[in-house]
């Protein structure tokens, strides 16, 4: 339970760290969400599939096309940073 705490803690400060940064650099506010999802899904979906596999699997599904949304972003705005160089 301190694990899972702990990593909804960093999980957490990711974002707000994004969300703190994301007027200066999109890009950089994005990966930073990208890196908070991550970690949501490497090692929080663990604790989440131990004790309910079904709701997992679909909070699993959530997150992957979060995480995919936030590359494509990510590559939007590295297009459009270089274009208008």
């Amino acid at each position: 339970m301190l694990f899972r705490s702990l990593i909804d803690a960093t999980v957490g400060a990711f974002v707000v760290l994004g969300a703190l940064k994301i007027r200066k650099s999109r890009v950089e506010a994005y990966r930073l969400f990208k890196k908070a999802m991550l970690i949501d899904i490497f090692l929080g979906q663990i604790f989440i599939f131990y004790t309910s596999p079904v709701l997992a699997l679909a909070g699993l599904v959530v997150k992957i096309t979060i995480l995919e949304t936030l590359n494509y972003m990510i590559s939007q705005e590295i297009y459009r940073e270089a274009k208008s160089k």
